[in-house]
């Protein structure tokens, strides 16, 4: 009877959750109105003007004092209630540690989508689309590539400062455009190298400290893209294709050659990758004939992708694929690559 009160707390909170999910997932208009550009952008507000000027990521504060609080009291309550009662402790502390995800961000998941909001409709592209698209992409490629007048883009000076303010202010007027609130300030933030590469990812957005992430040991040419992807999540986009269409359609547009070549750079990466699938022959052959610049670009992000040893791919992948299909997104981990087929339909609709 006792364990039962302990964790009437963590049930009901869960309770709650999960009507919030229910009423959401029902009326995604509410959402929009009442939690994406409601709840949600006030509480981004608030922590954007508060907490969001110190000049270092808050998850190196945020981490380390959750991990001393929850071992504190974890052996406070062995000490004096017994282990019986600390797993109480425990399911309350995940139940609000659930309910903040959503609170802080997850409901998201119930809005209306940047396809929706876009009108976009789904195509279905065969492999003689993407070959064509393969070749007119490298064309655009080359062509930006040329404009930079260098043979090594590390040369580059990067002023990641100004490009942050130049991105958010140009994501700022695409989803204001989207019925989006852009009230707040998102940050993304530069983490020690390695901590996200090492998970095989560039960057993430956490909701418990409203922020973005990017890994610092990322090639520079994935630094825009990153940034306006994570930036993205910050603003109430969920899904991870649509935040790569919104990176390649904010990048591609900033008057800043370099910035333009990263992202019809990442723009032809996925292209790669979606004709690999299709004839992993055609795309050999076909990089065989890429100008030398191109070729070395290429390789040098793919040295820098591989700098690091990979920490349990198998299960990273299938848990995270899992908890994007739980949240709706069916394409699941695959929906990185939606980003061709928005791109194509939002060229159709133009």
């Amino acid at each position: 009877m006792i364990i039962i009160k302990k964790i009437l707390p963590g049930i009901g909170i869960l309770t709650l959750g999960a009507v919030m999910i229910a009423v959401f997932k029902a009326f995604p208009s509410v959402t929009d109105a009442l939690y994406t550009n409601g709840i949600f952008t006030i509480l981004r507000v608030i922590y954007d003007f508060t907490i969001g000027y110190i000049p270092f990521a808050f998850i190196y504060i945020v981490f380390p004092v959750l991990i001393y609080f929850l071992l504190r009291t974890a052996i406070e309550k062995i000490r004096k209630e017994g282990l019986l009662l600390l797993l109480a402790s425990l399911f309350n502390f995940i139940a609000i540690f659930f309910f903040l995800f959503y609170l802080f961000w997850g409901f998201n998941y119930y809005a209306s989508s940047v396809s929706e909001r876009m009108e976009l409709h789904n195509l279905k592209l065969n492999g003689e689309y993407l070959k064509s698209e393969l070749s007119t992409q490298y064309d655009v490629l080359i062509e930006k590539r040329l404009l930079l007048s260098i043979d090594s883009i590390l040369v580059i000076p990067i002023d990641k400062r100004k490009q942050e303010k130049g991105i958010r202010n140009a994501l700022e007027s695409v989803l204001a455009q989207l019925k989006y609130s852009t009230k707040g300030r998102v940050r993304v933030r530069e983490l020690i190298p390695g901590i996200l590469m090492r998970l095989r990812t560039s960057g993430i957005y956490i909701p418990y400290v409203f922020e973005g992430h990017f890994d610092s040991s990322i090639h520079p040419l994935q630094w825009n893209n990153t940034l306006a992807h994570e930036m993205a999540h910050g603003y109430g986009v969920t899904d991870e294709g649509e935040c790569n269409f919104l990176a390649y359609l904010v990048c591609s547009k900033i008057d800043d050659v370099y910035i333009q070549y990263s992202a019809e750079m990442s723009y032809y990466r996925y292209l790669a990758r979606a004709v690999i699938r299709y004839d992993g022959e055609y795309y050999n052959s076909f990089r065989e004939g890429l100008d030398f610049r191109i070729l070395s670009d290429l390789d040098q992000i793919n040295v820098y992708l591989n700098k690091y040893k990979e920490l349990m791919p198998i299960a990273r992948d299938k848990i995270y694929d899992n908890y994007l299909k739980a949240h709706g997104v069916e394409d699941g981990i695959v929906s990185y690559d939606r980003m061709v087929e928005l791109i194509a339909a939002y060229r159709a609709k133009q």
